[in-house]
């Protein structure tokens, strides 16, 4: 059988690549091991690995299949230069951009390589809520009830205390062996890490750079207290009203399934919240969003203009359809989720619905684009977020902007019937502190 004449070419190219002479100052033994270590060299090795860190990327955004992050799959594809890194005398190089890539890239070098156990963990975390393991209350025969499209339902629409109690035991105490494992492994692979002087917990803050971060944290917290008491307070009060002293005692916690109701209700029009001013009806924002006609590209595009009335750069009609896909009915999960490549070739996957959260969401989304695109012209080592979670703070900052109804009748022309006084403003903020709020009290200590 005759080999294609491509077929030829392409093996003459690897042969080639692979048998071809290195520069003058590497072993031909190691491509990655220079003969001297001084700053020439370290430029040339991280030239190698800037080119292997975005080759890598693009292959990420093409084949990825989510299980693992990309910062985790770039740390581990960038592992074969760290033994060689370490031999360099960085902290004393004169580039500090030079100094600066050595001493983020070889951050990674701190993690223990990625092996199978660890990736089947980190799947199996990643997909419990969609995993079906609890068993309908009514008909306790089939148990084929998944949290993120059943369980979270109930908790979204039903007023039953019973049924929103059953379910909330139930997924926890039914959870499969498979998944208290992996949360063993995972803890027991950081606390691996750790030395009699390095806690665990160090690992997960050395990225924010910051020694005294847990005590920043704490004192952020400290200021937050009032405001917290006050709400979780109010919120204690409008469920013992609604379901009485024999469930939400007047003091002490609110039982952690019925702040889940509160949480999951909060965007709704029926909801066991109260509005401060019930006089003052907040708008029905589907109506407004279908009498203005918007597709879901609108949404994209209308995030898009905020960004260029900003300054921001202008990403033109070829940039959005090249890389803004409209996801199919049915994916994204039951929140309709956006999925953003965000290293190497920026891609975003947008929801085909239309909805006044997923407006907002579509904001923070265009804000990570953005964000994408301006640290993705740096070199490896350089292009990391300012610090875990920024740009999604970015993104939750632009929501926050684009939620005021001066923005909303404005720039968008809806809500062109309604007076925004400070009584219905204020049930607008009401909503809003519910619904983002919430999880934080789950986590505070009264």
């Amino acid at each position: 059988m005759s080999i294609p004449k491509r077929c030829w070419q392409f093996a003459i190219l690897l042969l080639a690549v692979f048998v071809y002479p290195s520069e003058a100052q590497y072993n031909n033994s190691n491509p990655h091991e220079p003969e001297f270590f001084n700053e020439e060299a370290a430029q040339f090795l991280l030239t190698q690995m800037n080119d292997v860190y975005w080759a890598s990327a693009t292959a990420y955004r093409q084949f990825a299949d989510d299980t693992l992050s990309p910062e985790i799959l770039m740390r581990e594809k960038l592992r074969p230069f760290y033994g060689t890194m370490q031999k360099f005398d960085w902290q004393n190089l004169v580039d500090p951009l030079l100094k600066r890539q050595f001493e983020v890239i070889l951050r990674g070098a701190k993690y223990p390589p990625i092996n199978y156990k660890f990736k089947r963990a980190t799947s199996t975390l990643k997909n419990m809520s969609r995993k079906k393991w609890v068993c309908n209350m009514k008909e306790p025969s089939k148990c084929n009830m998944a949290f993120v499209h059943q369980i979270k339902t109930v908790f979204t629409n039903s007023d039953d205390l019973d049924e929103i109690k059953y379910y909330w035991k139930e997924w926890r105490n039914k959870m499969p062996a498979e998944v208290k494992e992996a949360l063993h492994y995972y803890i027991a692979y950081y606390r691996n890490m750790s030395t009699p002087d390095v806690q665990p917990s160090a690992f997960w803050y050395d990225q924010y750079e910051d020694p005294h971060l847990i005590y920043e944290l704490e004192k952020l917290m400290d200021s937050l207290r009032p405001f917290y008491r006050e709400i979780h307070a109010h919120l204690r009060n409008i469920l013992r009203h609604k379901y009485g002293d024999d469930v939400i005692p007047p003091t002490g916690l609110i039982p952690h399934h019925l702040m889940e109701q509160v949480t999951y209700q909060a965007w709704k029009k029926e909801t066991v919240l109260q509005n401060p001013f019930v006089q003052r009806k907040l708008p029905n924002m589907q109506t407004e969003l279908d009498g203005a006609g918007f597709k879901p590209f609108d949404l994209v595009n209308i995030s898009v203009q905020f960004f260029g009335s900003l300054g921001f750069r202008n990403l033109t009609d070829e940039f959005m359809n090249d890389h803004f896909i409209e996801m199919g009915a049915g994916t994204g999960g039951p929140d309709c989720k956006s999925r953003i490549f965000d290293f190497g070739e920026v891609e975003l996957h947008f929801c085909p619905k239309v909805y006044y959260k997923k407006l907002l969401q579509t904001h923070g989304d265009i804000a990570a684009v953005q964000y994408a695109i301006e640290k993705n012209n740096f070199r490896v080592g350089l292009n990391q977020e300012a610090c875990p979670g920024f740009g999604a703070a970015l993104g939750e900052a632009v929501i926050l902007s684009v939620s005021t109804p001066k923005h909303l009748q404005q720039r968008l022309g809806i809500l062109q019937n309604y007076d925004y006084d400070d009584l219905l403003n204020l049930n607008r903020l009401y909503r809003l502190v519910s619904s983002d709020k919430n999880s934080n009290i789950f986590g505070y200590e009264m």
